[in-house]
């Protein structure tokens, strides 16, 4: 099943070769308003990943050294 599905799909692209154009940010005009503005989406994007991914690091490590100062042996709790 996957393999017809793979040759339509090539005979698709080589037919209409529209079809395989890329979007605004990739082949638009660097100037256009739509352009900047997905420029603009994609970083808020990746900077929301970015805040997400630090602060699970950053628990990770507060995890790692409350459990190492809790297994440290003479301190008293």
């Amino acid at each position: 099943m996957i393999r017809p599905l793979f040759l339509f799909t090539g005979f698709l692209i080589s037919t209409f070769p529209k079809l395989s154009l890329g979007c605004a940010v990739c082949y638009g005009d660097p100037n256009a308003p739509m352009t900047a503005g997905l420029n603009q989406a994609i970083f808020f994007l990746l900077d929301v990943i970015g805040i997400i991914l630090s602060l699970i690091l950053s628990a990770g490590i507060y995890f790692y050294k409350r459990a190492k100062t809790y297994n440290t042996p003479g301190i008293k709790r």
